[in-house]
């Protein structure tokens, strides 16, 4: 679907409909408002209204079920490729061509809503002497003056050989550059009217299965792709095809299988032709998700939209995909249910990865539901949300928009929960600087002379309250970045595809550590990344970067257990500047006791003089040790405290020397009370020897029945226990048995589901 916006030219339009005047009274007479009854119709052009149409029928896209509605059929005179297409009509309309009555979902062929602004077209394969009804309607119930054309290119199921006989062979990661002007057109594709274009045919043979990945988004003019399993391509032969998903070039995707030859098509949209730059790739095939499941395909086209004195704002163009086995939820504010998109900039710089940009949350509210990008079908959703399989595409100017931009602190990423009433969208005035909320950089941090050698990465972040999987709904790719502070900086992406996960994943050669670990029940994670190199006089550098995915009671401290014998220099914090979203930029305080060294922000009583640490975007933590790395245990400190739940989480990480855990959060609970009950006694010493030699149930707590807290539990357990209540023995590991609290032993706590009642 070709996703434009722009004002209707309606000046034009009266013109053309004075012109037309008297066509339009006599043909408005012969549309037919069921599909039993409808019009002749064929190659031609006709004007007609739906104003006054009774409602009826269905169809896939446009959520236009019940809609008034006109119906023609077309008798095919031959083979060939047929453009039914409603664009110069005066209102939202939505297309459909179908194969009998009743017309329904089962039996369409095709169905557009908006290929040419809010108007549409839809191209299918004819059968001599097969009827074909067409169904004109609109967008939710919309009614209005329509132009409906119908043309054929007449040529069946291509013109012969052609530009098959010169088909050239391609291999993956190879760029291929040429021109399709004064070739002759092939054959034909279901996407980007371009069965009448020009075009250049490849051929790739597979020889693993994998995603295969073309693209022509460094073309030069507006390209359309598909991928045939035979040539001359045909839409019978099809596999997949894209009109734009770059600005106006194309990328497609589709499963390959090893042993097999695919053939590749680059046409223009409408007849167009040019100079064309294809690239090909394979990847993982993407597995299918439980639910919604919300991934990225890829980034382009960024550009710089604004200049605030030494400070830019950027937008770029983002394509997401469902691979889930639902739709995603796509509604617009006031509905809540609808996704988040937040934009970062990365820099990597003498061996630290920090963030240099950042933007607020933009608010989706429409899915263009584009088919042949993902890999897997389309499954095009009747309510507008994203179909299983489909991607949307925003462009470079819509996600530029200021007014659909929110603070990021609005949102709860774990739940995706958000509340329209209030909030910024709903309360503020819509008149912006030229930077404010979108993805802002300053130019010290761009500028080539300022940081020599730097590499830049750009990352998406979607986030829905129906994801089923947080972790795949982030990407990142690389971007070179030239011009001087300024002037208009120029952005150059190294990759078509995007990469699946953080930005974090580029910095590699690291350790790391993820917060809370196990499984989550009530909120989200954080990632710590290590890296640690030699100086040249026998220290140690430690760089510690802290990125929070989805944790919505933010991090306000980050600790590291250092003995007093270790001496430390150089310590060092930076944060990614934000800029009006409730909090402040104060730099994190660094505090070294007897226990370790400590970074930390106010706490939330003292909001908005804070600067937690919030969801999507990343910290950075780094210092001097005279102490080799070694094992030990790392602390976060919650910010939302106010919030139900632990006010810390350990995890295990490398720091200097190595390090006995601080008090780690996780689930309270009482050793030895195995059953649950609130209290310890012999039932519980019998419940563990029939979990081990009996096949009994499983305790809900498997570390209470741990005695001895060694991280497993066996028969000398159960006898510890037994020793503790008949025979004076030691008494259980902490907590022990007399009071509840939290497990010493970090990483332990995901195998706890103790009954708080008990307690």
């Amino acid at each position: 679907m070709r996703k434009q916006f722009g004002e209707f030219h309606l000046l034009s339009r009266m013109v053309c409909s004075a012109a037309l005047a008297a066509v339009f009274l006599n043909s408005s007479l012969f549309a037919q408002e069921t599909c039993e009854d409808a019009a002749a119709l064929g190659i031609e052009t006709i004007q007609g209204s739906t104003q006054g149409a009774p409602r009826g029928g269905e169809s896939d896209c446009g959520r236009s079920d019940n809609s008034p509605s006109h119906w023609y059929r077309y008798t095919a005179a031959a083979d060939a490729s047929v453009t039914v297409s409603t664009c110069g009509s005066d209102y939202d309309t939505v297309l459909s061509v179908h194969s009998g009555c009743p017309a329904d979902e089962d039996n369409e062929l095709g169905c557009n809503d908006d290929t040419c602004n809010l108007q549409s077209e839809v191209e299918f394969s004819v059968t001599e002497g097969q009827e074909y009804l067409v169904r004109v309607a609109g967008y939710r119930g919309r009614t209005g003056d329509y132009t409906l054309e119908l043309s054929s290119d007449g040529a069946g199921p291509g013109p012969g050989p052609g530009n098959c006989e010169d088909a050239v062979e391609l291999t993956l990661d190879n760029r291929v550059e040429g021109s399709t002007a004064g070739r002759e057109s092939t054959g034909s594709a279901s996407c980007g009217s371009s069965s009448q274009s020009p075009d250049a045919i490849f051929r790739y043979a597979a020889e693993e299965p994998c995603l295969l990945v073309a693209s022509t988004c460094s073309s030069g003019y507006d390209t359309v792709l598909s991928i045939h399993s035979e040539c001359p391509p045909t839409n019978d032969n099809q596999l997949a095809c894209n009109d734009d998903a770059c600005d106006l070039q194309s990328t497609i995707a589709y499963e390959v299988e090893a042993g097999t030859a695919y053939f590749i098509r680059v046409a223009g949209y409408n007849g167009a032709s040019g100079d064309y730059s294809l690239e090909l790739s394979c990847s993982d095939p993407p597995v299918e998700g439980e639910g919604a499941d919300i991934t990225i395909s890829s980034m382009s086209n960024i550009r710089q939209m604004g200049r605030l004195g030494d400070v830019v704002a950027l937008s770029m163009q983002s394509t997401i995909c469902n691979i889930g086995s639902e739709a995603v939820d796509w509604y617009g504010n006031p509905d809540p249910r609808h996704p988040f998109l937040v934009f970062n900039l990365y820099r990597m710089l003498g061996g630290r990865l920090d963030q240099v940009g950042q933007s607020w949350a933009k608010h989706g509210f429409a899915a263009s539901q584009t088919s042949g990008v993902c890999g897997p079908p389309c499954r095009v959703d009747g309510d507008g949300n994203l179909g299983p399989g489909c991607a949307d595409i925003y462009g470079v100017s819509t996600n530029a928009s200021q007014r659909t931009f929110g603070p990021r602190h609005e949102i709860n990423p774990w739940t995706g929960a958000f509340t329209y009433a209030g909030s910024h969208i709903d309360t503020t005035s819509s008149r912006h600087d030229p930077v404010q909320h979108r993805l802002v950089v300053s130019d010290d941090d761009l500028d080539p002379e300022s940081n020599p050698g730097a590499r830049y990465f750009v990352e998406l972040y979607t986030l829905s309250h129906d994801d089923s999987e947080h972790t795949n709904s982030v990407g990142w790719q690389e971007v070179d970045i030239s011009g001087q502070p300024g002037g208009t900086w120029d952005f150059d992406f190294r990759q078509v595809m995007g990469n699946e996960g953080p930005a974090l994943d580029a910095w590699e050669g690291g350790e790391r550590t993820v917060i809370p670990e196990g499984e989550l029940v009530d909120d989200g994670r954080s990632y710590i990344d290590l890296h640690v190199s030699e100086n040249e006089d026998g220290t140690y550098r430690y760089e510690y970067a802290l990125y929070n995915l989805d944790m919505h009671r933010a991090v306000a401290s980050f600790t590291i257990p250092v003995g007093e014998g270790v001496a430390i220099s150089g310590i060092g914090f930076k944060a990614v500047q934000s800029a009006d979203d409730g909090f402040n930029n104060e730099p994190w305080a660094a505090t070294r006791n007897a226990s370790g060294l400590t970074w930390s922000t106010s706490p939330v009583a003292e909001h908005p003089n804070s600067n937690p640490l919030g969801w999507g975007s990343l910290y950075n933590f780094w210092f001097d040790a005279d102490a080799a790395p070694a094992e030990g245990s790392v602390t976060l400190g919650v910010y939302r405290t106010d919030l139900e739940g632990p006010s810390s989480f350990a995890g295990v990480s490398r720091v200097p020397g190595g390090g006995a855990p601080p008090p780690p959060g996780g689930s309270i609970f009482r050793r030895g009370d195995t059953d649950g009950n609130g209290t310890v006694e012999l039932t519980d010493a019998v419940f563990i020897l029939g979990y081990l030699f009996q096949g009994s149930a499983t305790p809900a707590c498997l570390e209470t029945a741990d005695s001895d807290d060694n991280g497993k539990v066996d028969v000398s357990d159960a006898i510890r226990l037994l020793g503790w209540l008949f025979a004076g023995g030691s008494p259980l590991a902490p907590p022990g048995s007399e009071e509840c609290g939290r497990d010493p032993t970090p990483g332990d706590e995901s195998e706890c589901d103790y009954d708080a009642n008990s307690c």
